[in-house]
């Protein structure tokens, strides 16, 4: 029985490394390694892969490397943030769809470290690094404090508008005297409608306090 099982371990190891050998790029390998990676228990297969384990798992390393400069770049200075703009989503929301598409692709990138060690790559050495890092990534990608500090922020500011909210002036003009209708507002308080919208499509909880001011 064990000579059996070694013989097929042998030529899964061989297939699995003449696939991997032929792969185009590094998505082509991992999509094999996804494949493969319930047999990875078996000292075997696990052998014949680990030069390949060892080239993948670095290019991980190297892709999250490039997330955390992405987030450490001002947000203001992101082309997320003018796409936004254009598209009239107001700040607070969209530096958290910011941070939410990062962990998006962090969540990827250890997808792909378990595709390549296995289901119990937390144990792994290099998995236990990637896995420490992801963590801590994630604490520095949670909206929680953005939210937090934004409902303090409009606690603390008079959305009164002062006035009556639609005047009427009289201009002369050649032709004659023209009306011109005033409308006054606040700019912050439409800030605020946008904001408790998109907020709570995001599935934040807005308190009463704040979701009255935005009706």
């Amino acid at each position: 029985y064990e000579e059996r099982i070694d013989r097929v371990e042998t030529r899964i190891a061989a297939r699995l490394r003449d696939q991997l050998g032929s792969a185009r790029n590094a998505k082509e390998m991992f999509r094999i390694f996804s494949r493969y990676n319930a047999l990875f228990v078996r000292p075997h297969i696990r052998g014949a892969i680990r030069e390949y384990q060892t080239q993948l798992i670095q290019r991980v390393k190297e892709d999250i490397e490039s997330l955390h400069k992405k987030f450490k770049m001002p947000y203001n200075k992101t082309p997320t943030y003018a796409m936004c703009n254009l598209l009239d989503i107001p700040p607070i929301s969209s530096s958290i769809m910011w941070a939410r598409q990062i962990e998006h692709q962090l969540d990827l990138y250890l997808e792909r470290v378990e595709a390549v060690l296995g289901v119990d790559w937390g144990t792994h050495i290099e998995g236990q690094q990637l896995k420490s890092d992801g963590e801590l990534f994630k604490q520095k990608l949670n909206p929680s404090p953005l939210f937090e500090e934004w409902k303090k922020r409009v606690d603390t500011k008079s959305h009164v508008v002062q006035g009556r909210i639609f005047g009427i002036n009289t201009q002369r003009t050649k032709s004659g005297p023209q009306l011109r209708l005033i409308v006054n507002f606040n700019t912050d308080n439409i800030s605020l409608y946008k904001e408790t919208r998109y907020l709570r499509a995001m599935g934040f909880r807005i308190p009463f306090s704040i979701s009255s001011l935005s009706t």
